[in-house]
């Protein structure tokens, strides 16, 4: 793939030569020094890789503006003549693209999204879709994959809310890991008339034993220790309803239901279900990124030379409880798929059905989110969402969005971005 890449720079470099000595403006190159955008005084911008780092990337139009993603919001600075140095790999990028069109068609998903992002440092290393374009020939069934859905796509994201109201929780001290709930026989009136069940029917579980069995019923009864107040804020402080400060050119704000809402049981036990409320995938990941970062919320960051603003939201001892129940998950709970020998591997799925046109559809999103982490400090966080997956039998996260988490990893490693260590010590 290096030598592939090195071939289409060779090719074009007549072109960008051309562009310096009398058109040339501003590039867009990757952490390993690849031109993927290359701009010209007429407003025309070249994208070598073609559909590579779409929708990423965006496009240019017939009036010489950029449009959506990178090509907008870095479009002053490439007139200007500034090259633009971003975070993201090509060569992991492409691997990753390659693992998504695959999993697309095995799955026959709408889409499918994976992003990775640096834990300690905000830095996005991979931000790949299965839907890309090629942004020098634009075709009219091109048109629904132009826009980046990492920061603009609002879904409600399931189960993935479980560890975070579980955080919020601990770090009030309403609960422990350890704590045990009583599910009453797997049946649960959480009001309105509303009976919520559970897969696996437990007598009693620990709030750590919650997250690993994926149990509804428990991880209402620990929404029902917060206030609303105390429930929304701690959302809030995760970020769930602001945008997350990335570098694009439209970066969506969540939703969470208001305090005065929360109130009401049934709205607080769905909104830590995961439903109710409505959170981008790129918010997620930052999130989630606080629990392989010392409860320190990061925003993430395109650009190599940019230090990202960092907010501690839960304590680092919540967050080291938290790391440790989804390293957990994935050693013995719904996440085993993800496994990977000589690293640290924590995260949780979900799969949350989709609501249109006023009741929940027979189409769902599946996701997985946690981290990876080697013995040579390296850290990162990674989301995964498949978005309405349709292949029998494929309903669930562990096998949908997990083997795709589990690829990607196994890239990152090949890539040299981890390095696997047989005596690996997990936490």
């Amino acid at each position: 793939m290096k030598i592939l890449k090195q071939l289409i720079t060779l090719a074009l470099l007549p072109l960008a030569l051309y562009a310096q000595d009398t058109t040339h403006k501003g590039s867009i190159i990757t952490s390993d020094g690849y031109p993927i955008a290359l701009s010209r005084e007429d407003g025309l911008r070249l994208f070598p890789y073609k559909d590579s780092l779409e929708p990423l990337l965006g496009y240019v139009n017939t009036h010489a503006k950029g449009k959506i993603g990178l090509s907008k919001s870095v479009n002053a600075q490439l007139n200007i003549g500034k090259d633009i140095y971003i975070s993201i790999n090509l060569d992991l990028q492409m691997r990753v693209e390659e693992i998504l069109d695959r999993y697309k068609q095995t799955l026959d998903a709408q889409e499918v999204l994976v992003m990775v992002m640096q834990s300690d440092a905000g830095q996005m290393v991979v931000m790949a879709s299965s839907n890309r374009y090629n942004p020098n020939a634009i075709k009219q069934e091109d048109v629904p994959s132009i826009v980046p859905k990492y920061a603009r796509y609002p879904y409600e994201p399931g189960s993935l809310m479980k560890p975070l109201t579980l955080a919020i929780a601990l770090d009030k001290q309403k609960v422990e890991p350890n704590t045990a709930f009583d599910l009453n026989d797997g049946n649960l009136n959480i009001g309105n008339n509303l009976i919520l069940t559970d897969s696996e029917i437990h007598q009693y579980l620990s709030a750590e034993g919650i997250i690993l069995k994926d149990s509804h019923i428990g991880i209402s009864l620990i929404s029902w220790l917060l206030t609303a107040t105390e429930f929304r804020n701690g959302l809030d402080r995760f970020g769930l309803m602001d945008a997350t400060g990335i570098e694009l050119s439209y970066d969506k704000k969540g939703f969470v239901k208001s305090s005065e809402k929360l109130k009401d049981k049934t709205a607080q036990a769905g909104t830590a279900l995961g439903y109710g409320l409505l959170t981008t995938p790129l918010q997620l990941l930052k999130a989630y990124n606080v629990f392989n970062n010392k409860g320190i919320l990061i925003v993430p960051t395109f650009l190599t030379h940019t230090p990202s603003k960092q907010t501690h939201v839960i304590s680092n001892n919540t967050s080291e409880q938290i790391h440790k129940i989804l390293v957990e998950n994935v050693r013995s709970g719904t996440g085993q798929n993800a496994q990977y020998d000589g690293l640290e591997v924590g995260g949780k799925t979900a799969m949350a059905y989709i609501f249109k046109n006023g009741k929940y559809r027979d189409e769902f999103h599946s996701s997985f989110y946690g981290f990876v982490n080697d013995t040579q400090g390296h850290k990162y966080s990674i989301g995964v969402v498949t978005i309405r997956p349709k292949a029998k039998h494929m309903q669930k996260a562990s096998v949908t969005a997990v083997p795709v988490f589990r690829e990607v990893v196994d890239a990152m490693a090949r890539e040299k971005y981890l390095k696997k260590g047989l005596d690996y010590r997990f936490r």
